[in-house]
């Protein structure tokens, strides 16, 4: 519990509920604490708690041999042909040692964390509160909702969840809703249509292309050691997902699917690094449970053959089952779990006053579900916002969602105010840089070298100035002295034996430069696949370098524009 800063706080506190599910509210709460809890504060007690299985409760449905299974595989050490056998051992050994525990794993599912959820209520000495719920956490609001609607005020539901939906025979059209909203919405931007068009046709046949010849792409991730996935079909569609899911990712989406098209693997190699950490923050055994006993049991295997064959890639996978869809049928029967009994996923009807809350481009629960839960609550208020993904309360910067989060708090029954959402900026989708406008530049000294470099680029460790246009986006320049010949460092990066020190081959004089007295000599190579430019030149007993990373679509207008710029300024 989270205490009121006021003197005298209002008798219902906001209760989170966290997502995934299987997500650790708790830990998210204390680590979020300024976007999550402390609005609620100046009026209200916060209340966060682990649902049961995950984080602090107790026993924990921890599912090491999945989690290890995950890594071999993120490490490129389970052979492909075996990797499925892996898994469903791994599935197995799992299920088999929860239940040796004495864990009734047909205990964990949203009815039951309803009834945690009221017992809390009721033991914290509370009469009334407020949910808000995220994600999976709608999901479990709106049980509550039914269930127990004695100890509820109102509801925040944001990014929503229907009880009465199938998650997973329903995800082929909320991939192809996401993806068509996408398209439209690059389609409708000049700039993203100019440098994308046909942005459809182009994914839909590269997706296709991916299928029938994958990629393997190998990452050295330090310190975890390589990273190797296949990039195939399925999971060029599940990046692409994942950056409209996410807000400050939405603008990346039609760029990465061209650049994934001509070679550049910038956004796959970015993901790569994140891979290892795949389980992290949510407990396996609890989203096992909940998506076994909710869903694939909801169902059945014909069902959910049908429902892969309508997502135009072969060999989807829903981690961490492995397998086709249909087989998630029978690893759910081995994990001990049924299917829901009569009425569990009825939809909600309620009238408690509601705050339905969804983002555009939210490729986990796209406005349609929350419309549809909308109109099941008389007493509820929609609010879409143009330019989201995932869960706005908490990833909308102008704090718009969380101002009208508020304003419901205080009076649910009066629908909140929407002027904040005309000032919205819409989505500007990135588009390779041209030259035009030209980059303001400015004088810096890096590194024992006086040069100008772009004013806006953003100054990092290690003395390199980041464009950052996005969190993978590598553009970045460097300007160092060195106590050796410019020779002594070619030899250095033209070394095999020690990988070409990050170059993906030894580095090729491309040209020479005369600037302030300097005869530069220029270079050229390539790091991944990606353009590395280089000029140096030996002064005085010393050598002064300038180093360049781009991306192949924007290479020559950055080399025009901010490269022999920055050579021809420096001394």
């Amino acid at each position: 519990v989270f205490h009121s800063q006021s003197s005298n706080p209002k008798p219902d506190p906001v209760i989170f509920l966290q997502g995934g599910p299987g997500g650790e509210a708790v830990s998210l709460s204390a680590n979020a604490y300024p976007i999550l809890v402390d609005p609620f504060l100046s009026d209200r007690d916060y209340i966060a708690y682990d649902q049961r299985g995950t984080g602090l409760s107790e026993p924990a449905l921890i599912c090491d041999e999945l989690e290890r299974a995950n890594r071999q595989d993120v490490y490129g050490t389970i052979d492909s042909g075996s990797r499925e056998l892996v898994y469903q051992n791994a599935f197995l050994s799992c299920a088999g040692l929860l239940q040796t525990q004495g864990v009734d794993l047909s205990a964990y599912n949203t009815v039951e964390n309803a009834a945690d959820l009221r017992d809390i209520v009721t033991l914290l000495g509370y009469e009334k509160v407020n949910l808000y719920g995220a994600s999976y956490g709608t999901r479990l609001a709106l049980v509550a909702m039914r269930n127990h609607p004695e100890v509820i005020r109102s509801a925040i539901l944001d990014s929503v969840m229907p009880v009465e939906t199938n998650w997973v025979t329903e995800f082929p059209n909320i991939a192809n809703y996401t993806l068509t909203n996408l398209f439209n919405a690059c389609k409708a931007d000049p700039d993203c249509n100019k440098a994308y068009p046909d942005i459809e046709t182009v994914f839909w046949e590269l997706a296709s292309k991916l299928d029938e010849k994958p990629i393997t792409l190998s990452t050295s991730a330090y310190p975890m050691g390589t990273v190797t996935e296949t990039i195939d079909g399925s999971y060029l569609l599940s990046i692409i997902m994942g950056l409209s899911k996410t807000t400050r990712f939405i603008d990346t989406a039609p760029q990465t699917i061209y650049r994934v098209r001509d070679g550049d693997y910038s956004t796959l190699i970015a993901a790569q690094y994140s891979l290892p950490y795949g389980f992290e923050g949510i407990n396996t055994g609890l989203y096992i449970s909940v998506l076994c006993r909710e869903h694939v049991l909801d169902t059945s295997p014909e069902k959910l053959l049908e429902a892969a064959t309508q997502l135009r890639v072969k060999d989807f996978v829903w981690s961490p089952f492995y397998g086709h869809l249909d087989k998630m049928f029978s690893a759910c029967k081995t994990w001990g779990s049924t299917g829901p009994v009569l009425g569990e996923k009825d939809k909600v009807v309620s009238d408690i006053p509601s705050l339905v809350i969804t983002g555009t481009f939210d490729g986990a629960t796209p406005p349609q579900q929350g419309k549809q839960v909308a109109d099941s609550l008389p007493n509820s208020y929609y609010f879409e916002f143009p330019n989201q993904g995932h869960v706005p309360t908490a990833s909308d910067d102008s704090g718009c969602a969380m101002q009208i989060a508020l304003e419901f708090l205080d009076n649910p029954l009066t629908e909140p105010s929407r002027d904040c959402m005309s000032e919205l900026k819409p989505v500007k989708f990135l588009v390779p840089y041209t030259g035009d406008p030209a980059l303001e530049l400015k004088r810096e000294n890096l590194n024992g070298v006086s040069l100008i470099v772009p004013t806006e680029w953003k100054f990092v460790d290690d003395g390199f100035w980041w464009r950052g246009s996005a969190s993978f986006d590598i553009t970045q320049v460097t300007a160092f002295r060195a106590n050796i010949s410019v020779q002594d460092l070619v030899d250095y990066f033209s070394s095999s034996i020690n990988g070409y020190r990050g170059f993906d081959g030894a580095p090729t004089p491309s040209g020479t430069r005369e600037a302030n007295g300097h005869a530069w000599t220029l270079y050229y190579a390539t790091s991944n696949g990606r353009p590395v430019d280089v000029a140096a030149v030996d002064d005085k007993g010393c050598s002064m370098v300038i180093v360049m990373f781009s991306h192949p679509d924007e290479h020559d207008a950055l080399y025009r524009t901010v490269f022999l710029p920055m050579v021809d300024s420096a001394k």
